[in-house]
């Protein structure tokens, strides 16, 4: 794995193009379990289908949840499988992480704070929402306000936010624990007057949404999916693994589609 610095040049005519993966959920053991699934193996197999179908990537990028019971162990797996792997990778914790436990292994991973990465004409603003025994988020105030700040400032070309938990009802149980001071961030994304991206996670199923100039997106866990508009958590069975493309051609020309492995 390339090392996830501070910034990266990016200067190419063609844009930026990463991918989204998220929710990969390891456990302590590396052919640990959950709900029946080696989240291992379901990870490497999302990880191995990025190479193929996208080998010329700026970079990956992580929303959260990354670990099921935030120990060392499981990032540990993490780290294995990331290093072989060639374009830097970025993380931000969900609410099963150990915020502290993955930015040992991403350094560039936030902890309590606002991480922006410079890309060229674009930056990633890295987020927390992580709370303490929570699974519901909300984003620290300070880092709110350094953000509305940052947005005041257009780079000339895009701000990609990263945030674990979506600031949108999707209709199912999982919106009893979201982010709970999405107006806070709804009034700094209000003023921004460019188009903007957000990526999210959390929801092991993918949206897509427009907030005045601000497109909200969310990707297929990598692990197993949650069925769409179900009252209590229901796995969607139909659903394998998968990530999120993104290929950033301008700012307003932003393409982007979801891909699920095999079984």
């Amino acid at each position: 794995m390339t090392a996830s610095p501070e910034s990266l040049e990016i200067a190419g005519e063609d844009g930026i193009r990463f991918a989204q993966v998220t929710d990969c959920h390891l456990m302590d053991e590396p052919n640990g379990r959950l709900r029946g699934i080696n989240t291992r193996a379901t990870l490497e197999a999302v990880l191995e289908s990025i190479g193929n179908n996208h080998p010329q990537l700026d970079f990956l990028l992580f929303t959260g949840d990354i670990s099921q019971t935030g120990s060392r162990a499981s990032y540990g797996i993490f780290a294995s499988a990331l290093a072989s792997l060639s374009c830097p990778v970025y993380c931000i914790p969900g609410n099963h992480d150990d915020p502290a436990g993955l930015h040992d292994i991403i350094p560039t991973s936030p902890v309590t704070e606002l991480r922006t990465i410079p890309l060229g004409a674009y930056r990633l603003q890295l987020l927390t929402s992580w709370i303490a025994g929570k699974h519901h988020g909300r984003i620290p105030d300070a880092c709110l306000r350094r953000l509305g700040r940052q947005l005041a400032r257009p780079p000339g070309g895009m701000d990609i936010i990263a945030l674990h938990h979506p600031p949108v009802a999707t209709g199912c149980w999982l919106d009893g624990m979201g982010l709970v001071n999405r107006a806070d961030l709804y009034g700094e994304l209000a003023r921004v007057p460019q188009p903007t991206l957000l990526l999210c996670g959390h929801i092991h199923q993918t949206i897509d949404r427009q907030f005045g100039n601000t497109r909200v997106l969310t990707a297929p866990s990598s692990c197993y999916q949650f069925k769409p508009g179900a009252a209590t958590m229901t796995v969607d069975e139909s659903r394998t693994p998968g990530y999120r493309y993104v290929h950033i051609e301008s700012p307003h020309r932003v393409h982007t589609r979801v891909y699920h492995v095999a079984h």
